[in-house]
């Protein structure tokens, strides 16, 4: 296991550990997205999923409201990525969140960098840095779903 690997929360996840038919469902959308070799907004990547986290809405199935979203559906939506993220950089080295992007931004928003770097892999923190660590995680992600 390389020093990355071993920063990641290993199974520590709030909400994606709790709800693994989401989970498979946001796996399958971004597998979808990667075999295209396109991205996917973060709304389009969420809508219609219902969330069955215990801890969320009394236990009842959760949505995102994708035209009003709130710190709850971040923090989701975050937690799922990041467990994606980490799924698929222990099995090919790249961050399957790569592939969803902001809708205005088209690229992933500041959250998706700050975690990267805090993971030490994000080295070179300026816009090009990011722009070039960004594609190269698309590329391994395109490569890996399209094989």
């Amino acid at each position: 296991m390389n020093s990355v690997q071993s920063q990641f929360p290993h199974s520590e996840w709030a909400y994606s550990d709790q709800d693994r038919a989401a989970y498979a469902e946001l796996r399958a959308r971004l597998e979808r997205v990667a075999k295209s070799k396109r991205t996917v907004t973060y709304s389009d990547l969420v809508a219609g999923v219902q969330f069955n986290i215990g801890t969320v809405n009394d236990g009842q199935p959760y949505s995102i409201d994708v035209h009003d979203w709130t710190p709850l559906d971040r923090s989701i939506l975050g937690d799922f990525l990041g467990a994606l993220a980490e799924e698929s950089y222990r099995s090919g080295g790249y961050l399957a969140s790569a592939l969803a992007v902001g809708a205005m931004e088209k690229q992933p928003t500041e959250p998706f960098f700050k975690w990267s770097k805090e993971l030490g892999l994000l080295t070179d923190n300026s816009e090009q840095g990011r722009l070039a660590f960004w594609i190269e995680h698309l590329n391994k992600a395109y490569a890996d779903y399209g094989a």
